[in-house]
């Protein structure tokens, strides 16, 4: 009996100590507590601290507003504001599923001002750690690593009057949710690499051919066996290896057996590829792709009509110049490509070759030659000219090209007049000057004093 008297005693006393431990507005100053964000079975900060009236609100930004579903396992910055006039302010973050179980992980990136904890229930928290007057907080939250449905972060703040007491504090409660966002479209992509060229230096039957990139997170040749192991086919000394590819640009490289050393060759380049739909990769180990050359067809329109010059093979980005002249009683309009697109007026066009092959088309018209007998449609004066001449039309005149007798276009503009002047200065000569109406190009020669 006196045995049970004394540990009642002791209980009894410890009550008594509990009840008399002043809570003051510093007891979770330090660190943010868990379990007090209002997610479900939690309760809140408001237990403790209230009677305070603040104004303001609470600014929860995930990758500066543009995020708005996660993807499984990336991870996303997240700035946590809580915008009130308080002198002192505390905070506390979880994450959870929709069957409230924890969701993803948080990671601190200040830790003078943010602190991290789990609960024994495995739920984890970001918060306050030596709560004063700051009140943005900025960390990291990686979300599952598969679908586990909408994610709601639960959080609150206490805006506190900082007075030592938890009283004259303000709490608030907030809730955002994410969904998870698309699966990403992936395609299968078959790398092959051709051995026989080294075939007198390795035994197929020993060594292990690996591939590895930044499709694999470049992980060293070896780490990930299941995914970097490329396959013999049959006694061949191709080696294959498929992997399911999202869309992009990727560098990889082929190693032989574990560890960095055994590369094709030391260091960089790596090899690239650009993945845009399924796709077969036949490499040679050791024999770094050349660059590649794209194909530049020049056509003509209609046949005939005159003759075109600059179809060649170039490298992509590099300048290719193209010219386009005009046989007798055809003038040249301008260059399409194969959407029927107008790429220049410029009878010699000069650009930069894309990274695919090209084909341009050099587009002439027979013209609307003027019976010098007949009354005229469109007149050019004065002919001979000096330092102008006028161009006067029935029609609407839409565009007015300018060539010398080499088919070299020395003035091409737009016009929409019935009448326009043209000043640009000429050297001495005869010129063809074409205009462009609804009811056809007219033709006239020009010469120039």
């Amino acid at each position: 009996m006196k045995k049970k008297l004394t540990i009642y005693l002791l209980f009894f006393a410890g009550i008594i100590f509990i009840s008399l431990t002043p809570h003051t507005g510093d007891k979770n100053s330090s660190q943010a507590p868990i379990g007090r964000t209002g997610a479900p079975g939690e309760s809140t900060c408001a237990g403790c601290h209230s009677g305070g009236s603040y104004t303001g609100e609470i600014l929860f930004d995930l990758e500066d507003g543009e995020v708005t579903e996660y993807t499984p396992g990336e991870t996303y910055t997240i700035v946590f504001t809580a915008d009130y006039d308080a002198p002192r302010f505390g905070f506390s973050i979880t994450a959870l599923d929709a069957d409230n179980q924890p969701a993803g992980d948080f990671t601190v990136l200040n830790d003078d001002n943010t602190s991290k904890a789990v609960a024994g229930n495995n739920r984890q928290y970001i918060g306050h750690k030596n709560a004063n007057d700051n009140n943005v907080w900025e960390f990291e939250w990686t979300a599952p690593a598969s679908d586990v449905g909408n994610v709601t972060f639960y959080y609150v703040i206490n805006a506190a009057n900082g007075d030592n007491s938890t009283g004259g504090d303000y709490v608030e409660l907030g809730t955002t949710s994410i969904a998870p966002g698309d699966e990403p479209e992936t395609f299968e992509v078959i790398f092959n690499v051709d051995m026989s060229s080294v075939a007198e230096y390795f035994n197929p039957d020993l060594d292990v051919v690996y591939i590895t990139g930044d499709l694999l997170g470049w992980a060293e040749p070896g780490d990930e066996p299941e995914l970097q192991t490329m396959t013999r086919i049959d006694n061949s000394f191709i080696f294959t290896r498929t992997l399911q590819l999202e869309e992009g640009e990727y560098q990889y490289k082929y190693f032989l057996n574990e560890g960095w050393s055994g590369g094709e060759w030391p260091a960089d380049p790596n090899r690239v590829i650009a993945v845009m739909e399924n796709m077969t990769i036949n490499d040679v180990w050791g024999l770094m792709p050349g660059p590649d050359i794209f194909s530049l067809n020049l056509l003509i329109n209609p046949e005939d009509a005159g003759t075109v010059t600059g179809e060649a093979s170039f490298l992509a980005n590099a300048i290719a110049q193209i010219s386009a002249t005009p046989a007798e009683g055809f003038v040249f309009i301008n260059w399409t490509d194969e959407d029927d697109e107008i790429v220049s007026t410029e009878a010699e066009y000069q650009f930069n070759m894309p990274d695919s092959d090209l084909a341009l088309t050099a587009n002439f018209d027979a013209g609307n030659f003027v019976d010098e007998t007949e009354e005229l449609q469109v007149n050019v004066f004065p002919n001979p000219a000096q330092d102008h001449f006028t161009i006067r039309s029935d029609f609407l005149i839409s565009h007015v090209t300018v060539t010398d007798l080499s088919g070299r276009v020395v003035l091409s503009q737009p016009v929409n007049l019935y009448e326009t002047r043209i000043d640009n200065p000429l050297n001495t000569g005869v010129y063809i000057v074409s205009i462009t109406t609804a009811e056809g190009v007219f033709v006239k020669k020009v010469q120039v004093r």
